[in-house]
């Protein structure tokens, strides 16, 4: 295979953003058409944001100790679509970078990345914010919604 540019798509979560990241030599063939991933009507990086945001659990030690950050992971999206080869390349701590792996081995593309029609591997980031504040926000609005 030769060597060719290859994209990292960098998902913010809480802050809802979605930005290219940036551009590294990799071996693997620049696909022409990126991997899609459907969780809702529509698909997108807006269904896989969502998909992150609703199995997110944030670990009550964590919260506890008033500690977030950016968990950053890069992985291999297979031919089937499955995601494989997972690893945090920026941590925040074990328990958080755990639960943010967590989350990453869960995703699962409808479609993935092709050359000539024809599936090939892709690899890409994602980036997990983890926002204590927001967290402990959602929470306190979830115990008013219960008295």
């Amino acid at each position: 295979m030769v060597k060719l540019k290859y994209f990292f798509l960098t998902i913010m979560l809480l802050g809802i953003k979605q930005v290219v990241l940036c551009q590294e030599q990799l071996h693997f063939s620049h696909p022409e058409q990126l991997p899609m991933y459907r969780n809702v009507k529509g698909g997108g990086l807006d269904s896989l944001l969502i998909f992150v945001y609703q199995n997110l659990r944030y670990p009550e030690t964590a919260l506890k100790d008033s500690v977030g950050g950016v968990v950053s992971i890069v992985y291999i999206i297979e031919e089937d679509g499955t995601t494989t080869n997972h690893l945090i390349v920026r941590g925040v701590r074990e328990d958080i970078n755990q639960e943010a792996l967590r989350i990453a081995k869960m995703i699962k593309y409808d479609t993935p990345a092709k050359n000539d029609n024809q599936p090939v591997r892709s690899q890409f980031a994602i980036h997990i914010a983890f926002d204590y504040r927001e967290e402990l926000k959602k929470e306190n609005r979830i115990a008013r919604q219960r008295r």
